[in-house]
């Protein structure tokens, strides 16, 4: 599937922080209405005026498209699309699994399940005459 944002790669494509960069102007350009072609990739978006709450939902789902699924988003994760270079770090899978324990990477950077096993019923004692109920 070829990237609407016109970088002609496809989702499977090894996405680098600056093609990443490139294509996150490109974005907010034309869903924010703004120029961000020459966009500082360390600047706060939220307090230059780039992202509104509304834009940072918009662009929250583009990196979700970039990473190429869904994520699960954690709190921390929201701060790091303060800016273009920590956001690239939301849209690179394999370090984002990495960097968050807890995370299997071969389920998409999701939750690992962490389940305790099922509790057994215990067996009455019969010797001492112990009941099971």
């Amino acid at each position: 599937m070829a990237d609407p944002h016109g970088s002609g790669l496809v989702a499977a494509d090894v996405l680098n922080e600056e093609e990443f960069i490139a294509r996150a102007r490109r974005f907010l350009s034309e869903v924010g209405g703004k120029d961000a072609s020459d966009l500082d990739p360390d600047a706060n978006l939220v307090d230059s005026g780039v992202l509104d709450s509304l834009l940072l939902i918009a662009f929250l789902a583009f990196v979700e498209e970039q990473r190429g699924y869904e994520m699960d988003i954690q709190e921390s994760d929201i701060k790091l699309l303060a800016s273009l270079r920590t956001a690239y770090t939301l849209a690179r899978p394999a370090a984002r699994s990495a960097a968050r324990p807890g995370h299997d990477a071969a389920s998409g950077g999701r939750e690992a399940a962490h389940r305790e096993p099922a509790a057994t019923p215990r067996e009455p004692d019969t010797a001492s005459g112990e009941r099971g109920d």
